[in-house]
């Protein structure tokens, strides 16, 4: 008879972490839902029992997961990959919108969001391309391929008004920098993203002006030039781009991502409807703002 050794090793440190995370969220729901009455640790009736028992099952599904072979996961990683693809269609169809993003299911009370399983899915199917032995990122072939996988869910969660979930996806960039991914692709997603916030704070011709000394300032300072229409050319796209931007901004994104955004970058220049629009769209954090400046203990409200 066959018999099988399994040797886990864990990082007790970020499982660790991950409890005491969890512990001190599920603690701010309880003390922050507080009425006087009796608490009911296990009742779906209020926030802090459905989120206990969120935590008890995905503390289960955790151990479930750890207990399968990883070449499971390696074997079936396009099959998996393909199934979140089509729940993530599927919202199209059946999902349920809230907070303006359809990008959940309903059953019967209990939501589901599919785009977080996507995103596990994503790194797998990642995972599993990086390591066949006829991939080499550093050709343009093979990029084209990683890209396909990671835009097509990014794009499918975009279109269902979801932007929070499709940044997320920017992060494994930085883990195919790692595997050796050429350093161009991080170095223009860095200047597309400076690009983006300068367009709106400071408007398109302080930002396309400031990006021309520095474009040009850059290429008559070269000993060996390139050819002079590869900064016109970069700065004709980067024109484009801060138009772009501004045009999403004022013109496509719901009122919500908006205010989110104007906040972040106060471009609000009055500060009472700046005020107005924290406790509309950023409540969380003008509750922390004023928790973090208070002397009050953290614990006081239980």
């Amino acid at each position: 008879m066959r018999q099988t050794d399994r040797h886990y090793k864990f990082d007790w440190i970020t499982i660790l972490l991950f409890f005491l995370l969890v512990s001190f969220g599920w603690l701010n729901i309880l003390s922050a839902s507080q009425t006087g009455e009796a608490i009911h640790y296990f009742s779906f009736d209020n926030f802090y029992g459905k989120q206990l028992i969120f935590i008890i099952l995905s503390i289960v599904l955790i151990i479930f997961i750890l207990s399968i072979d990883s070449k499971f996961y390696e074997r079936f990683s396009s099959i998996i990959y393909f199934a979140s693809m089509l729940s993530l269609i599927g919202l199209f169809i059946f999902g349920k919108s809230i907070n303006g993003a359809t990008s959940w299911y309903d059953f019967g009370g209990m939501t589901l969001q599919p785009s977080e399983f996507a995103k596990a899915a994503t790194a797998l199917a990642v995972a599993k391309y990086v390591s066949d032995l006829q991939t080499d990122i550093k050709y343009f072939k093979d990029q084209l391929r990683l890209f396909g996988i990671i835009l097509l869910p990014a794009l499918l969660i975009l279109l269902q008004k979801d932007a929070g979930s499709t940044l997320v996806y920017g992060a494994f960039f930085f883990v195919l920098y790692r595997e050796g991914l050429p350093k161009i692709y991080l170095i223009i997603g860095s200047l597309l993203i400076v690009l983006s916030i300068a367009a709106l704070k400071f408007g398109v011709t302080v930002t396309m002006l400031t990006a021309a000394l520095l474009v040009f300032g850059y290429y008559f300072t070269r000993r060996k030039k390139p050819p002079f229409y590869l900064p016109v050319f970069t700065l004709i796209i980067g024109l484009g781009l801060a138009f772009l931007v501004r045009y999403v901004y004022e013109h496509q994104l719901p009122f919500h991502q908006k205010d989110r955004i104007t906040i972040w970058l106060s471009l609000e220049k009055d500060a009472a409807k700046l005020e107005s629009m924290k406790k509309k769209a950023a409540y969380n954090l003008l509750e922390s703002e004023k928790a973090i400046s208070s002397e009050a203990s953290p614990v006081r409200d239980f």
